[in-house]
């Protein structure tokens, strides 16, 4: 193709064709203006090809994240539930007018589980990595707004629950320097040792250190199921927004 544009503006030059050799060249210029136009929208659209199914897969990978989620915040809520009614009944147990010492050491050497359920973990790899290569901008604005608040929340509940965890430890720990838990690592609540221990515990000591106890647990789960209604709430919506979770 360039030798016979070579070769026709040659001729045209010899022929001393001035004018049709000015018409031609421009027309040769326009023509190449045109293809690298052309090879510029067909990179442009490449490029544009690529970064769409690029937001595709973050999309997917970020989904992925969002519906872990909100089945893991189901699966916590079912046990802080199944807890807080069990905390719920000691309350009530331990309000009577009937409450006697032998209901406070039934509770506490039998029935009382000294594991808390408020810790949770997200799943935000997704999100960080994302903010943190600046590919967060390639989504919609009202994504990225939605992501933000999202990533605020956790950051919320992880910040509260640390507080009211640790203070749930300290009484724990207070507590049990007195009275051993019903659980791995305490010795058998049905020992010799453990008969010995629960016979001298005294009806008002006990019942202040187990309310502490029951009191804190209770809160701080009551306190994890709300924020983590928040947060599943606003997962799922999310979720609808991006066709991926149908609430109906």
């Amino acid at each position: 193709m360039i030798r016979l544009f070579r070769k026709i503006r040659h001729k045209l030059l010899s022929e001393q064709s001035y004018g049709i050799y000015i018409l031609y060249a421009s027309g040769e210029i326009i023509l190449v203006v045109v293809g690298i136009l052309l090879a510029l929208q067909i990179d442009t659209w490449s490029d544009n090809r690529k970064q769409e199914d690029q937001n595709l897969s973050y999309e997917s990978l970020l989904a992925v994240d969002l519906v872990q989620d909100t089945l893991m915040i189901s699966g916590q809520l079912r046990l802080l539930a199944h807890d807080t009614t069990q905390l719920s009944s000691y309350i009530n147990s331990m309000s009577s007018e009937e409450v006697t010492i032998d209901t406070l050491i039934q509770i506490a050497r039998f029935e009382f589980n000294p594991w808390i359920y408020a810790t949770a973990t997200f799943n935000n790899n997704t999100f960080t990595s994302l903010r943190s290569t600046g590919d967060l901008n390639y989504f919609d604005p009202w994504l990225q707004k939605k992501l933000v608040a999202l990533n605020e929340l956790h950051q919320d509940y992880y910040n509260s629950v640390q507080v009211d965890v640790g203070s749930y430890l300290d009484q724990a720990t207070f507590y049990n320097q007195k009275y051993p838990f019903n659980d791995k690592g305490h010795i058998n609540p049905s020992s010799k040792l453990s008969e010995d221990i629960w016979q001298s515990a005294g009806y008002v000591e006990l019942g202040a250190y187990l309310n502490g106890l029951i009191a804190i647990k209770f809160v701080t789960e009551l306190d994890a199921i709300n924020k983590l209604l928040v947060i599943r709430e606003y997962t799922m919506g999310i979720l609808e927004k991006l066709d991926i979770y149908d609430s109906n």
